[in-house]
């Protein structure tokens, strides 16, 4: 899986998403067999200019906009999303 954010958009609390999905990432790495492999990509800009001056937001894949009302519930979102994908 690939995320990417645009460096303006990490005032409206994806800086802390990012921060806190990586950190729920190695705590996978270290207590299952097969934790998820994420990539993440820091971009000037992801060219979604009017999404990204109204709500937090992460691009997965390239292709989807995964957005949400608040760095927090797009941390939640995220993290669902990755424990969905990599169930046992």
């Amino acid at each position: 899986m690939r995320v990417e954010w645009c460096v303006h958009n990490e005032k409206l609390g994806v800086r802390k998403t990012i921060e806190e999905v990586k950190h729920w990432l190695q705590s996978q790495e270290a207590a299952t067999a097969n934790p998820p492999v994420v990539e993440f990509e820091r971009y000037a800009c992801v060219e979604d200019c009017a999404q990204c001056v109204r709500q937090p937001f992460v691009l997965v894949n390239q292709r989807e906009s995964l957005t949400a009302p608040s760095g927090e519930e797009l941390t939640t979102l995220l993290l669902n999303r990755f424990r969905d994908q990599h169930k046992p």
